[in-house]
């Protein structure tokens, strides 16, 4: 569960919002008290926690008393953050270099075979008319 959480933090939950999902995803529909176990983080933290996950269009609630709550599909979630992230990706694609058009990479240090290897083959990818490298003999 803990890789679970850190991925959902990866693309934007906190803590709290991530393990309040996955709990949810374990059983639904339940109320804040049972997320709250569920999840292990404390009651007061939970409502606030599920409120942003409202407002995140995350989970929907009841309008029953006891309110409860259920988890919006993960499906559902994860493609509409792929068009967002899709959508911002093109946009800084097309803008960012318009910040400077004649941009060029500092000097930068390296450390380790597989980092020197990767970056080697990213700036060859990048490459349009000439590449200046210095790289010790034993790398």
């Amino acid at each position: 569960m803990a890789d679970l959480v850190e991925k959902l933090k990866d693309i934007g939950f906190n803590t709290y919002e991530a393990k309040v999902y996955i709990a949810l995803l374990k059983k639904y529909p339940a109320t804040g008290y049972e997320v709250s176990k569920l999840a292990n983080i404390p009651q007061s933290r939970t409502y606030d926690t599920l409120k942003v996950l409202e407002e995140k269009k995350v989970v929907v609630s009841t309008n029953a008393k006891p309110v409860s709550y259920t988890p919006v599909k993960p499906r559902q979630i994860l493609n509409s953050y792929k068009k967002k992230m899709d959508s911002t990706v093109n946009y800084l694609e097309k803008h960012l270099p318009e910040v400077k058009d004649d941009y060029n990479e500092p000097v930068i240090t390296i450390n380790g075979r597989q980092n020197i290897q990767n970056k080697i083959k990213e700036v060859i990818k990048n490459a349009k008319r000439e590449i200046y490298m210095e790289v010790w003999s034993q790398d």
